[in-house]
């Protein structure tokens, strides 16, 4: 899966996991290091503290020559590194064995370059007159070493070179490295489920956010939203901000709402009184009856056009609880009836194949709107003698409502123009005003309708609804 697929919290999880588990595998190698450290330095501390006990217990230096000699006690040196399980070698001012003892008691030609290296330790002792200590192998043994100068007042007579094997640390040191390393993978995985707790619980106040934000009715904008907290907690302050734009949209809408409503009742006042004077006019002068008769049919159109305006900007779901199911076929025969005479008169063709028994989730008013704005435009653009199809049929679960008429003129492909509001097509030549089909695309998008028109071969356009049906 990649990254850019994940969600914020996702990506937050796994960064924080990332993180927390690099934080535990360098607290791991600062331990095995500060560990090995200690440990090591245990072993030079212990080395200073044989060779000073050593020069002070069992070297005597006469006539230039330093000599061994056992302590009070009568313990011999080789006594004091064998309890002690050091190794140690005691050189002249020349650099010339004097006794070894322990891993320096025996050597041969395989050892001349790690003695090499001895040498130039105890030559760096005998120039800075001070302890030098070095690490190198000696016979597949890691061995930590001390040189300590001999001195005769300030002068270096000769130098004690002591050792310990540190091979047992080193095995330690990898044992406790394997077991990290065993125990970093399941931490791996740990470290992505801590990050992804640690990252719920910041994420909490969000997903409490989210959801007190879901409750909100956008129709109404009466509600707003409460969320605890402190003044200046960032949460509270974005809480703060989304009420005032939730009030600025309330006033908004109310504003919106309240000017398109005095629009149409000042629009609709003198449309009524200029209907009623036509009238009046038609019954005094019977010869232009027919003139007044046009322009009586443009006035009401009008007035339906500012009706359909008022409707679209109300239009919205019911909060009347659940909607009741109902059957298609009675609203579609009761608009079909309204529409008798204009189908007869234009001499169309009507041809219906319908199951009538499907039950859809619809307020029988909208459905009412949705069919007689569909099936008027169907019946206003189809030309004289055409035809006029209507499909109803049941998909799993869902209906299907077709709606076929023939046109005057090929209309392009599938074409979602003529839901849009004022919308009418180029080649139309009749009256309307393009306002019914937006409100039936209003609906069909509030109550999660699917709605699409398309051409169909012959000059003929096919309006397709697919509604939910009841389970009932």
């Amino acid at each position: 899966m990649r990254l850019i697929n994940l969600t914020v919290r996702q990506k937050l999880s796994f960064t924080y996991g990332i993180i927390l588990f690099l934080l535990l595998i360098f607290s791991a190698i600062i331990f095995v290091f500060s560990f090995r450290l200690v440990l090591l330095s245990e072993v030079k501390k212990d080395l200073q503290t044989l060779s000073v006990e050593t020069l002070r217990n069992h070297t005597v230096i006469d006539n230039s020559n330093i000599a061994l000699t056992n302590d009070k006690s009568g313990i011999s040196p080789r006594e004091e590194f064998l309890e002690s399980n050091t190794s140690a070698l005691f050189l002249d001012a020349n650099y010339k064995l004097i006794a070894g003892f322990g891993l320096f008691e025996f050597y041969d030609s395989s050892d001349k370059v790690n003695l090499e290296t001895l040498v130039t330790l105890a030559k760096k002792s005998f120039s800075t007159h001070q302890f030098t200590e070095g690490q190198f192998r000696w016979r597949d043994k890691n061995v930590d070493v001390l040189a300590t100068p001999i001195k005769s007042g300030e002068k270096v007579m000769g130098i004690l070179l002591l050792s310990k094997d540190i091979s047992p640390l080193e095995q330690i040191f990898n044992s406790i490295t394997l077991i990290l390393i065993i125990i970093s993978v399941g931490a791996f995985f740990g470290s992505i489920l801590l990050g992804n707790f640690l990252v719920k619980q910041m994420f909490m106040p969000l997903i409490r956010l989210t959801k007190s934000i879901e409750k909100v009715d956008l129709d109404k904008l009466d509600d707003s939203i409460h969320f605890p907290g402190s003044k200046s907690d960032e949460l509270v302050i974005l809480v703060d901000r989304f009420n005032e734009m939730l009030k600025r949209l309330k006033e908004s809408s109310s504003q919106q709402k309240e000017f398109v409503e005095n629009v149409s009742h000042e629009l609709k006042t003198p449309l009524t009184k200029a209907i009623s004077s036509l009238e009046i006019a038609g019954l005094e002068h019977l010869e232009a009856n027919n003139d007044l008769e046009i322009i009586r049919g443009n006035l009401f159109g009008l007035n339906s056009l500012i009706e359909n305006i008022l409707f679209l900007t109300s239009l919205k779901k019911t909060n009347l609880g659940p909607v009741n199911p109902i059957f298609i076929k009675p609203v579609l025969e009761q608009i079909l009836s309204e529409f008798k005479g204009e189908i007869k008169a234009n001499g169309l063709g009507l041809n219906i194949r319908f199951e009538d028994r499907s039950r859809i989730y619809l307020p029988a008013e909208y459905l009412t709107v949705v069919l007689r704005n569909i099936l008027g435009n169907a019946i206003k653009y189809s030309p004289p003698w055409g035809k006029i199809e209507i499909i109803g049929r049941k998909n799993h679960q869902s209906f299907v409502l077709s709606i076929i008429n023939s046109a005057e003129s090929r209309v392009s492909g599938e074409n979602r123009k003529i839901f849009q509001r004022f919308y009418r097509g180029s080649n139309s030549g009749k009256i309307g005003y393009g306002i019914g089909l937006a409100i039936v695309k209003r609906i069909c998008e509030l109550y999660e309708i699917k709605y699409l028109a398309q051409t169909l071969p012959n000059n003929h356009l096919e309006v397709t609804l697919e509604f939910a049906l009841s389970r009932d």
